[in-house]
């Protein structure tokens, strides 16, 4: 399946590191339920946030791109 939304990104990196959420909130500094907030669409990461998910589930540039122009509402 291909992932189409930030958090269908989010959420399928840290299944396929084997992680669970509130393992990934605890790697990234953030609390469970700001994680599972993401992770379900309620909330788009802060760009602080954003940040540490990126860095602890190691985005590629290409990845982080890729969300970003989501984020903004680009096409492309």
């Amino acid at each position: 399946m291909v992932a189409l939304t930030v958090s269908d990104l989010i959420r399928d990196k840290r299944e396929k590191a084997g992680w669970s959420a509130r393992h990934l909130s605890e790697l990234a500094g953030l609390s469970p339920s700001y994680v599972s907030k993401v992770e379900s669409e309620r909330i788009n990461p802060s760009l602080e946030a954003f940040g540490k998910l990126v860095r602890v589930l190691n985005f590629s540039d290409l990845e982080i791109a890729f969300i970003v122009k989501r984020i903004a509402g680009i096409d492309g």
